[in-house]
């Protein structure tokens, strides 16, 4: 039950990043998520990373990264926009959850 209120969580959060993405800033919202936003079990402490710009030029959606011991980081499942044109993406990438490490 608890793991399916985290999914549920998560699956919201996601949902309303991408309206806030659409509405804020980026003008054309990326497409339903592809799969990956789950975060394993046993983390410490869970970061939301909302959506926006990058240092890299690009626009992310809203993520989550946490921090397991040993220091390593999970980052759930995200889209990333690296044609970025007058407030609309051309072209969203999806980003597979992946690990992170120190």
């Amino acid at each position: 039950m608890q793991h399916l209120l985290k999914r549920s969580l998560i699956l919201l959060c996601l949902s309303l990043s991408y309206l806030t993405a659409g509405a804020e800033e980026m003008m054309s919202p990326p497409p339903p998520p592809e799969g990956g936003t789950s975060r394993p079990e046993g983390f410490m402490r869970c970061d939301l990373i909302p959506g926006g710009y990058t240092y890299f030029g690009g626009w992310e959606t809203l993520h989550f990264k946490c921090h397991y011991k040993h220091h390593s980081v999970w980052v759930t499942g995200h889209y990333f926009c690296s044609k970025v044109r007058h407030q609309g993406c051309h072209h969203w990438e999806w980003v597979p959850g992946h690990w992170l490490r120190r």
